[in-house]
């Protein structure tokens, strides 16, 4: 599929994105309590342990960015809305 400037859009990239977005948060909605036990559970850990947990869930959070702006964007992209372009010598607000 392409659109008017005759580039392909990135219909496979958006599909992958998407299903990846959907499994992490089907992941994450159907394994609530186990994951919140694992992030909330820290009385009697070692500082280091804490250090893990605080980590994983950071890290956990970063992955879904990641994983939905990919796909929101080319989603958009496929879609065919683009972000405005600046004009040339012009400055910005």
């Amino acid at each position: 599929m392409a659109d008017s400037s005759g580039k392909k859009k990135p219909v496979g990239a958006m599909l992958t994105w998407g299903i990846l977005s959907a499994g992490l948060y089907a992941a994450v909605f159907l394994n609530v309590k186990p994951i919140m036990n694992y992030f909330t559970a820290v009385d009697g850990l070692q500082m280091f342990e804490k250090f893990i947990r605080a980590s994983a869930l950071v890290a956990l959070a970063i992955a879904f960015s990641l994983i939905y702006g990919n796909f929101a964007g080319t989603f958009w992209e496929v879609v065919g809305i683009q972000p405005k372009k600046k004009e040339a010598g012009k400055e910005g607000a």
